[in-house]
């Protein structure tokens, strides 16, 4: 997951912010750890990042981000979460379907109060009709330091 961003603006928490974050565990296994670093995931307590937000400017590499270019993206050193339950759900049956040995879940977090943390996008995603390209940003979603995993919210595994 890499978090796509116009500018740099960096906000910090002015309250607990309720985000979602897709986990996974691999069977037998009973630990969840994240998808993409596999972090072993520790409920109700403080998880930090282990290095600082690292952010890149990325200049367009196709028509379809053009638009856009240059953007900025996070994607080493900050914890990944989605704003909207809805959106990380999706995200985690889009990983349920391609792995019948991996049990996908989504979390409610919280990002605490007096967190640093960014604000953007995960996917760019282009349509393109006749020549055109319509250029479409969902997944709303933050990278911040630091954030607190409370509990399950919802279970996906493959039907393979």
């Amino acid at each position: 997951m890499c978090l796509y961003l116009k500018e740099a603006k960096l906000n910090v928490a002015k309250k607990d912010i309720k985000c979602y974050k897709v986990i996974m565990r691999r069977n037998p296994s009973p630990v969840y750890t994240t998808p993409c670093r596999f972090a072993p995931i520790v409920f109700n307590a403080v998880t930090t990042a282990k290095r600082e937000n690292h952010l890149v400017k990325v200049d367009a590499f196709d028509k379809c981000v053009l638009k856009f270019s240059p953007f900025l993206m996070i994607g080493d050193g900050a914890i990944h979460s989605y704003k909207s339950l809805t959106e990380a759900k999706r995200s985690a049956k889009r990983f349920s379907v391609s792995n019948p040995y991996t049990e996908y879940a989504v979390a409610e977090c919280i990002i605490p109060k007096g967190t640093p943390y960014y604000e953007g996008n995960d996917i760019i995603k282009c349509d393109y009709v006749d020549d055109a390209v319509e250029v479409l940003i969902d997944n709303k979603q933050y990278a911040s330091h630091s954030i607190i995993y409370k509990e399950i919210v919802e279970k996906y595994k493959s039907k393979k």
